[in-house]
């Protein structure tokens, strides 16, 4: 899909227009083979970056070639089983147009086109820039989300662990990883960017890259601390799984060797030879009270020791 919108600094709301005009935003979401052909011909760009910007393992990086400039950046989105993950998103600057390239349909292009942040598709720099703003948003409300996800799987751990919790718990660890991995490959951009030597800046707009690479710093940390906090709080489940079983199994062969000398007596007055008391009519009684007496002696000595 092929989309060309526009709002110049006169005008009030941005406008989707039926073909290209100069300074207009081009949205490439998902394209066909066909499209990244005409793309690359009509406004010569090197094919290469229309596919390196759809494909979901790229890194971050910036390239430039005949005064164009590729800007790949990681950012989060969830994918249809509701897992969240990280994937491209390709900008293109050029001196008549900006264009972005997405694999799918994102939060991001989204939050454009119902105008949640204010941009004006010819000032193309200050443009990118409020993109950069809006990815580390989504980063940070993607990373408030697991934090609370993460507490609340842990109110459920602390009524009932099972399997299910733990499964989600190393998801969400999982999930952190790409994060973290994202987040420092569009540092390394960003900084770049900050630098000056990509495109020209006007001090307003060093401002806003700068406080962009400030936060970008932020979400890592975050995502650092909740990474530690997670190891921490998996490292402590499986203490408590180890833990309960060594409990269980103390208690199961503490009522063993307690049951063991009842069963002996049984058994011995269950051996085909003369015995003891067998001709008595109260034998059975006395084998009874031996059996509960010795069954008594040992829980309370077991109890004793805390054994159980």
């Amino acid at each position: 899909m092929i989309e060309f919108y526009i709002k110049t600094v006169k005008d009030e709301r941005l406008q989707k227009i039926d073909s290209f005009r100069e300074g207009c935003w081009i949205n490439v979401e998902s394209p066909e083979k066909e499209e990244i052909d005409k793309l690359s011909k009509d406004f010569e760009i090197d094919i290469t970056w229309i596919n390196d910007s759809l494909d979901i393992d790229s890194k971050s990086r910036i390239e430039q070639d005949n005064g164009n400039v590729l800007i790949i950046t990681r950012i989060p989105y969830k994918d249809e089983d509701d897992e969240i993950k990280t994937m491209p998103f390709g900008i293109i600057i050029s001196k008549n147009f900006l264009m972005t390239i997405s694999l799918t349909q994102n939060q991001i292009i989204e939050d454009i086109k119902n105008e949640k942040f204010k941009v004006n598709t010819t000032q193309r720099i200050r443009f990118v820039l409020r993109i950069f703003e809006r990815i580390n948003r989504n980063f940070d409300k993607y990373l408030d989300y697991l934090r609370k996800k993460s507490e609340m799987i842990e109110n459920q751990v602390s009524i009932s662990l099972s399997n299910s919790e733990i499964y989600q718990l190393l998801q969400i660890q999982k999930t952190l990883i790409y994060f973290s991995s994202a987040i420092v490959a569009n540092e390394i951009v960003f900084e770049k960017i900050n630098s000056g030597k990509i495109f020209k800046m006007y001090e307003e707009d060093k401002d806003i890259i700068e406080d962009i690479v400030l936060s970008n710093r932020e979400i890592y940390e975050g995502i650092k601390i909740m990474r530690d906090v997670l190891s921490n709080t998996l490292d402590a489940y499986a203490s408590i799984v180890s833990n309960n079983l060594n409990i269980v199994m103390k208690f199961l062969t503490s009522v063993s060797i307690i049951l063991s000398f009842s069963v002996l007596i049984a058994s011995f007055y269950g051996m085909n030879v003369e015995l003891p008391f067998q001709n008595d009519p109260n034998a059975f009684w006395y084998i009874l009270i031996t059996s509960l007496a010795s069954f008594w002696f040992l829980y309370m000595f077991f109890k004793r020791k805390n054994w159980l």
